[in-house]
């Protein structure tokens, strides 16, 4: 005898209406179903029941071997990877018992169990691992879930690792958030493990002071210094004189001479340079000659020590009238122009990785641009847009990715050289859009307010400009009618400009910085190893 039927509860109650035709219909869902029936087919697998497949894990010699019975429509609902083995002509579609390597037994488990339940419990010490399995096995999910607890677990004791593990996984999310983690927190990842530091506690306390104020781009108190025993000259890279040049030279302040180098593999004007570990790297420009322009997205980099050129990964858009700036050991690639193209964006470039990643643009497009750096922050100054000259300014902050305008210069500057020199940025020089200019403005951080000093002897635009101990040196440039061969230098001290020497011949548009002497015998003989 059949059991009286319950009465429905409350929420399933509802009131039929026959229609005309005598017949009706509804829907129903019942949303509980999908994680009902993963709790079904889980006891199923915990029971052994069903189940088509059995993955068999073997790690390591000294990890026994683990089998784990299971179905495969779940483990294919829950990973690309086993839906591929599943549903294609891999061998292992026809397979009950696969061999898995490479994951630890544990780290199968959980995963397994994720396919089951969407839930896994994973602790610090075996993250690393879960985290491998599940981007073997594309488990999206889980990898983000344990990258986010990576990124929280970061430490001064860890961080290294971390950003290490994500490069080999290929996980660039979090190799960012660690690398930007490493720049923050420089000076803890160093004074810790310093063995000289942890019995030198004066020493230690000066480091960490300067380590923090680089942290939070403020000026930092560094005690006077010796001059180096090791000799640095100011390299000058291409420039235009009639067209673009591929000369490299080098001027040494302290006798006045000048070395001729390797030159550049394609003549180019209008380049940025800037020195990374010791090497003199040549950005961007144009190559002007009688047979056509052609905007250059090049970057080629030289070592002082073969005086040789190598070539490097190339930026993502050809950048004329660049300016370049150097953080954290990456160079920053900004504005410039392809063509008509007037550029507001900006890249940057890892040398040990030689490879360039956009950042956020500038709130202006620049061409003919200025670019210092100061305390860890990015400066951009003045320029052309397309339409006018600019006396505007902007900096980046690199933690934040983002420019703030800051306050404008008192003249209109495109081509101006700018550089930084004792917590100031200085820009000299450049093209109103009426006339070349001798003028010198300084912007002071904490006042957010430019001033006048001494102007420059000449009028000058597309001007090389570099700080070499404690003074500010220009390099040729474009008076209206003649490029200079002249070089000025200014003394903050004394507030004053001087002429110190004349380059080789006179170009405007050159790349210009600092890097160590060459090795003289190399450059006097090529064949001789150095």
């Amino acid at each position: 005898m059949l059991a009286p039927c319950r009465p429905p509860a409350p929420e399933c109650q509802a009131e039929v209406t026959p229609s005309p035709g005598g017949s009706g219909s509804f829907s129903y869902s019942l949303e509980e179903h999908p994680k009902a029936a993963l709790a079904i087919m889980n006891q199923l697998r915990l029971d052994g029941q069903l189940c088509d497949v059995t993955l068999r894990v073997r790690y390591r010699h000294d990890v026994p071997p683990a089998d784990f019975p299971a179905h495969k429509i779940v483990l294919a609902s829950s990973s690309p990877v086993f839906k591929a083995m599943f549903t294609t002509g891999l061998r292992e579609r026809g397979m009950e018992v696969i061999p898995i390597e490479g994951v630890h037994p544990h780290v199968m488990e959980r995963l397994v169990e994720f396919a089951y339940t969407a839930s896994i419990s994973v602790g610090e010490k075996c993250v690393l691992h879960v985290m491998n399995g599940a981007v073997m096995y594309q488990i999206d999910s889980v990898v983000r879930a344990c990258c986010d607890f990576l990124v929280q677990q970061l430490h001064p004791s860890n961080a290294i690792g971390i950003a290490n593990f994500a490069e080999q996984i290929g996980c660039l999310e979090l190799h960012q958030k660690a690398r930007e983690y490493i720049y923050m927190h420089f000076g803890e990842t160093q004074l810790q493990k310093c063995e000289i530091l942890r019995s030198d506690a004066r020493s230690k306390d000066y480091l960490a002071q300067i380590f923090q104020d680089l942290t939070l781009h403020k000026p930092t108190q560094v005690l006077p210094c010796r001059t180096p025993t090791a000799g640095q000259l100011i390299y000058t890279a291409g420039g235009y004189f009639r067209q673009s040049l591929s000369y490299l030279e080098a001027y040494n302040p302290r006798d006045g001479s000048w070395i001729r180098l390797a030159d550049l593999q394609v003549p180019r004007s209008g380049l940025g340079g800037c020195v990374v570990g010791g090497l003199f790297y040549a950005v961007g420009g144009r190559n002007n000659s009688p047979d056509g322009n052609t905007d250059s997205a090049a970057i080629d980099c030289y070592n002082p020590m073969t005086d040789r050129w190598s070539p490097c990964a190339p930026m993502s858009v050809p950048r004329n009238r660049i300016g370049v700036g150097v953080i954290d050991g990456m160079i920053y690639a900004v504005g410039g122009s392809h063509g008509c193209i007037h550029h507001s964006s900006v890249e940057r470039y890892e040398p040990e990785r030689d490879e360039w990643q956009l950042v956020a643009p500038m709130l202006t497009r620049r061409i003919g641009v200025g670019v210092a750096v100061l305390n860890r922050l990015l400066y951009a100054v003045g320029g052309f847009d397309g339409t006018a000259r600019l006396s505007s300014a902007e900096r980046y902050h690199p933690e934040h990715d983002a420019w703030r305008a800051i306050a404008p210069m008192a003249t209109i500057r495109s081509g101006a050289g700018v550089c930084a020199l004792n917590n100031c940025i200085y820009a000299m020089g450049g093209y109103d859009g009426t006339d070349q200019l001798n003028s010198t403005e300084r912007y002071e951080v904490e006042t957010d307010a430019w001033t006048f000093v001494a102007p420059m002897r000449y009028r000058r635009s597309a001007l090389g400009v570099t700080v070499y101990q404690g003074k500010i040196y220009v390099l040729g440039g474009y008076d209206g009618h003649t490029f200079l061969d002249s070089v000025e230098c200014y003394d903050p001290a004394a507030d004053a400009w001087t002429e110190v020497t004349r380059m080789t011949s006179g170009r405007s548009g050159v790349g210009v910085a600092i890097t160590m002497e060459p090795c003289r015998k190399q450059t006097d003989r090529p064949d001789c190893p150095c």
